[in-house]
């Protein structure tokens, strides 16, 4: 897509012909560290133990099983992991 290389076309002006934001080309994806890839798998076996439980209740879980997390950092997982608690309908 955008040529680094190009000396008639300026990386900025590649990205505005694009409709492309210039941050984005330069970010770099940070692997997961071995620590949140292991608290991602347990918190997959909770999930599917119990599919009701939310940040509170799945980092409370985490840490009753031995893994020292925050609720923020359960909730960015779950996001990433891509699962929400299930609410029954009244």
């Amino acid at each position: 897509m955008v040529e680094r290389e190009n000396e008639d076309l300026s990386i900025r002006r590649q990205c505005e012909l694009l409709a492309l934001n210039r941050s984005s080309l330069y970010y770099e994806r940070v692997e997961l560290s071995e620590e949140d890839q292991r608290v991602l798998q347990e918190m997959d076996k909770i999930y599917l133990d119990f599919p009701s439980y939310g940040s509170r209740r799945m980092s409370r879980e985490l840490r009753r099983r031995g893994y020292r997390v925050g609720r923020f950092r359960v909730r960015s997982l779950m996001r990433l992991l891509g699962v929400e608690a299930i609410y029954p309908i009244l």
